[in-house]
């Protein structure tokens, strides 16, 4: 039979935790190994707006079963375009940007890739030294070799590498896509400041580079999403070409709809036709019509006065709530006696902290507490209640405590 010849594939850690965490049924089980909002009390929380425009839609017959154009709705388009470079920006009155419905962020990378790889005949991909491992799949499906890293975090002194940044950045060659975090850098939880993105951009634009900004958690690291696109509006006011990547999982809750976009930056108008064209053939070939359900409901909010009011509270609850987990978390650390200096962690952003533990920590983090983390060291502290906060902090000291010695091949 065929499927005899099917040889399961090597290098899957996280995908092997994924079925582990799923599979343990030990009552102390914490899983800060997934990338999803919990709220105060460590459960799901769904948006009372989400909820409110679901029964507008189906009360007032709005639910269509038609098939979406294949870029997508049009009004999730035009939003999410004003959403991330603003009102009358004019990059967009000049006919420089698309904006394509995406599957998530996973969908937006595998789209953006294809056109890199195949149109733009970029050769080679870098992405910060401490990243989501998770985008290098889609990176290898699209024809890209394995990814390249360039300095972006200073483990020692736990902030941004900028020096090392900046000189990598001018010594990667032209025919290279580079991979940036627009906020909330997952999973260092350290963004660069305004005058550091300055510079960033700056020796961007002066070579041939191809920037990819992942936008996967707009609002969340301020609470304001304008603040947290201006990376993307500095880049797009100097004219670079560039994609953006975006996913409305984290900052709509909206993780099964998979709702997303690609964002395409040409420098000139008769450019975008040849490239709406490839992206039909590409995006027929793989899954040909977008979902309308969570483009609908985001378009809503974003369309809306009330609820896009709404919405801006709700992701500074979310963003609160998450920095409340970071200090709680840092103090029920200094509790436990930990070693280290962990502030850093007060001074992050997003849902992601890096601890530094080595893998002998982590496996005996998993093994005998059941506290799931990422095999880099990460971990949710967006899905920690207060009481798990107490328990994961106890178990890491007890792990550091077992297995204190830094191995040569942990570092």
């Amino acid at each position: 039979m065929p499927f005899n010849f099917v040889k399961k594939l090597k290098n899957i850690l996280e995908v092997d935790i994924g079925v582990v965490v799923t599979e343990d049924l030990d009552p102390r089980k914490i899983n800060a190994f997934h990338q999803c909002y919990r709220s105060e009390m460590g459960i799901p929380w769904v948006l009372p707006i989400v909820k409110e425009i679901e029964v507008l839609m189906t009360n007032e017959m709005l639910v269509c079963q038609e098939e979406l154009p294949g870029f997508g709705l049009n009004s999730f388009r035009t939003a999410v375009t004003e959403l991330v470079l603003g009102k009358d920006n004019d990059r967009v009155a000049n006919g420089h940007v698309l904006t394509v419905q995406s599957l998530s962020t996973v969908g937006a990378l595998r789209m953006i890739s294809e056109i890199a790889w195949k149109q733009l005949k970029l050769r080679q991909i870098y992405v910060p030294d401490s990243t989501w491992a998770g985008d290098h799949p889609t990176f290898l499906a699209a024809g890209f070799p394995k990814p390249k890293t360039y300095r972006y975090y200073d483990h020692d002194k736990h902030e941004l590498d900028i020096e090392g940044m900046i000189q990598d950045l001018q010594e990667i060659s032209s025919d290279a896509v580079v991979v940036f975090y627009s906020c909330c850098h997952n999973p260092t939880g350290c963004d660069p400041t305004p005058k550091q993105w300055k510079r960033i951009v700056e020796a961007i634009g002066a070579t041939t580079l191809f920037p990819l900004i992942d936008l996967s958690y707009q609002g969340l690291a301020s609470g304001d999403p304008d603040i947290d696109a201006f990376p993307i509006r500095l880049f797009a006011r100097l004219g670079i070409e560039m994609a953006v990547c975006i996913t409305f999982g984290h900052n709509f809750l909206l993780y099964n709809d998979r709702i997303g976009a690609a964002m395409f930056f040409v420098r000139r108008p008769d450019d975008i036709p040849p490239l709406k064209s490839h992206l039909a053939a590409l995006i027929d070939s793989m899954y040909g019509i977008p979902p309308y359900h969570g483009a609908k409901i985001v378009a809503t909010i974003l369309n809306t006065p009330k609820y896009y009011e709404q919405w801006i509270g709700y992701l500074n609850k979310i963003r609160n709530q998450t920095q409340e987990a970071r200090n709680n978390f840092v103090a029920a650390l200094k509790r436990f006696d930990v070693p280290g200096n962990w502030n850093y962690i007060s001074k992050g952003t997003g849902m992601n902290a890096f601890i530094n533990l080595t893998d002998r920590q982590i496996q005996h983090l998993i093994l005998y507490h059941h506290v799931y983390i990422r095999t880099n060291a990460s971990l949710n502290v967006g899905a920690l209640s207060d009481d798990k906060i107490e328990y994961v902090a106890e178990a890491i000291a007890d792990c550091i405590k077992e297995y204190p010695a830094v191995e040569e091949s942990d570092k």
